[in-house]
């Protein structure tokens, strides 16, 4: 798990899916997603099966298929969704212990976050070492996590990226 900010991208779901892979220290044979629009182009039914190109240079590095649920199909991702709702109702719990939502930088939340995540993976320390076994090794290096863009400079000084305006 990972603080995510800024929602979906590319960028996000290269970086924390390579930072779970090197901390397992190895890749499944298989990387299942939803219909995620950092992995795949949603646009029509033609595109539906077409994998974003960085998504799929990403799983190739790492020797994984990549594959995707059906769409409106929500039980194919029961495995993940399952435990997805545990952890947030776990981290809700933790809050309301700690009694309170304020940290005092994204550092000390995603510190936060990491601890609730590394005490659930205790639990199931036997399970991700069986799973480890049949990991594929990693390659020797990460690939990018990160998305080159280019865009114009307006006369005051900004640029538009993803529809947010940043100043240069």
């Amino acid at each position: 798990a990972a603080v995510v900010l800024g929602g979906e991208s590319f960028a996000a779901l290269s970086e924390h899916l390579q930072d779970a892979l090197w901390k397992l220290g190895g890749a499944p044979a298989e990387h299942r997603s939803d219909s995620l629009s950092a992995a795949y182009k949603n646009l029509d039914a033609d595109a539906q099966r077409d994998f974003t190109r960085s998504y799929y240079e990403l799983c190739r590095h790492y020797g994984m298929l990549a594959t995707r649920n059906n769409r409106g199909e929500a039980h194919e991702n029961g495995s993940i969704e399952g435990p997805h709702a545990h952890l947030k109702r776990r981290l809700d719990q933790a809050l309301r212990r700690r009694g309170s939502r304020d940290f005092v930088s994204i550092e000390a939340w995603r510190e936060f976050v990491e601890a609730q995540v590394a005490r659930q993976n205790r639990r199931h320390a036997a399970h991700i070492d069986a799973e480890r076994r049949v990991l594929k090794a990693l390659p020797a290096r990460r690939t990018t996590d990160f998305t080159m863009v280019t865009v114009d400079v307006t006369r005051n000084g900004t640029v538009a990226i993803d529809r947010v305006t940043y100043s240069v």
